[in-house]
């Protein structure tokens, strides 16, 4: 049941992570002051990126050692170099917003994965 939480903690935080990066910039413009917020822009990556990290390491790794397959822990592992990616080019044009983007839903596909082989290990 664990890994249930963990893997679905993880979806809905790199859904969340998805939603900031293409969405709520978007909002944030269009609001009037609303881009006085954007200063938060790279706090929100660094506490997203430590609540990212440790959980996604633990559902993963936990996943691996019951299911033994190591895809999901490449995948996620992956989508966390480009979590971390987009944070070191946050600053650089797009670039920034692709790799969190594209971390991100590797990082989704990675947990999917995972809870899926979880679950039929169950049955």
């Amino acid at each position: 049941m664990r890994h249930n939480f963990l893997d679905g903690f993880a979806i809905g935080a790199s859904g969340v992570c998805l939603a900031h990066c293409l969405v709520l910039p978007v909002f944030l413009v269009m609001m009037p002051g609303g881009t006085a917020w954007l200063g938060l822009h790279g706090l929100f990556h660094v506490v997203f990126l430590g609540i990212a990290i440790p959980t996604s390491l633990l559902a993963l790794l936990s996943g691996k050692r019951r299911h033994s397959l190591t895809g999901p822990l490449m995948a996620g592992g992956m989508g966390l170099i480009g979590l971390l990616l987009g944070v070191a080019f946050e600053e650089v044009g797009n670039m920034g917003t692709a790799f969190t983007v594209l971390g991100s839903l590797v990082l989704i596909a990675a947990h999917v994965t995972n809870w899926r082989l979880l679950i039929r290990l169950e049955q």
